[in-house]
């Protein structure tokens, strides 16, 4: 009787301990209980997608086109309408360059009537890109991102020589800070990047916006602003094409100041593949082999 005693306890004991043992399990957290599951981040994934050939070239490629925004005023050389009513330019060739290699067809989209214009058609994704003399600055880069740029233009001024005289400013002084003064008058196009430039070149002056380069060119003339602020290809196309302006107006570029030009997209791919495209392509550009390149459109 007492060994039947002592086996029991023995069994009542054994009970507990594994009852004991499975509750202690049940209670441990599932990642104690069974391997770790493989994370997948979404850096992973997203390379995982690319790799299957998912992604916005893919879906350009899948779509069969490729939406490219021009602002609809033209700028020779870098897209105008043609004497035989063709668009042509540079950047209508690069546009044909990158719809080629992408095997798909191309579409331009000229609704937008000011560069700012052709940012806000690629933010809003109705355009694919934005090719269209565009430059880059930290307002654009805050709805965009811009490829590498392929061209540089030099930022210079057009100086009416009599309100230079008249202001008592000498021509061989520092012309930033000659102009750089309240109530110095200086004017730029409206919707342009040398909105921008000017008032952070000149806080001090009075900044002055046209519509459009015609009206901003006839108020340097008539001494309604002192200069005006544009690049380089503008200015060398005006004195180009009205030579006997220098009588009255002076040109001025500004030394160590670029203005970059990029191609705007919406999509890190993209502008990886656009980026990849210019630097194989071997896309640098310069004013005046622009200038030699391309025939210069009939004048109304």
């Amino acid at each position: 009787m007492p060994r039947l005693v002592v086996v029991c306890t023995l069994l009542a004991t054994l009970m507990l301990a594994l009852v004991s043992t499975f509750a202690a399990g049940a209670e441990r957290p599932a990642h104690e209980l069974a391997p770790p599951a493989t994370r997948i981040d979404a850096a992973d994934a997203a390379s995982d997608a690319r790799a299957q050939g998912s992604g916005r070239v893919a879906d350009l490629i899948a779509a069969g086109k490729i939406v490219v925004a021009v602002v609809s005023v033209d700028r020779y050389p870098f897209f105008y309408v043609d004497a035989k009513g063709n668009l042509a330019g540079s950047d209508i060739d690069l546009a044909r360059g990158i719809a080629q290699e992408l095997g798909v067809e191309l579409m331009f989209n000229r609704s937008a009537s000011t560069f700012d214009g052709v940012v806000d058609l690629v933010a809003k994704g109705e355009a694919d890109i934005g090719i269209s003399k565009l430059s880059i600055t930290l307002p654009r880069a805050q709805r965009v991102r811009f490829t590498q740029p392929y061209i540089e233009l030099g930022q210079g001024l057009l100086i009416n020589r009599v309100a230079l005289a008249s202001a008592g400013l000498s021509h061989d002084r520092d012309i930033i800070e000659a102009l750089n003064r309240p109530g110095r008058r200086l004017g730029a196009v409206q919707g342009t990047s040398y909105v921008g430039f000017g008032h952070s070149l000149f806080p001090e002056a009075d900044l002055i916006e046209y519509r459009d380069k015609q009206a901003m060119f006839a108020a340097v003339l008539a001494g309604d602003v002192i200069a005006v602020l544009y690049d380089e290809n503008e200015i060398k196309q005006y004195i180009f094409e009205r030579p006997d302006r220098l009588i009255e107006v002076k040109v001025q570029m500004l030394p160590k100041r670029t203005d970059p030009i990029a191609i705007a997209v919406a999509d890190p791919q993209l502008q990886y593949w656009l980026d990849t495209y210019l630097e194989l392509k071997g896309v640098r550009l310069t004013v005046n082999e622009l200038l030699t390149r391309y025939p210069r459109p009939e004048q109304p």
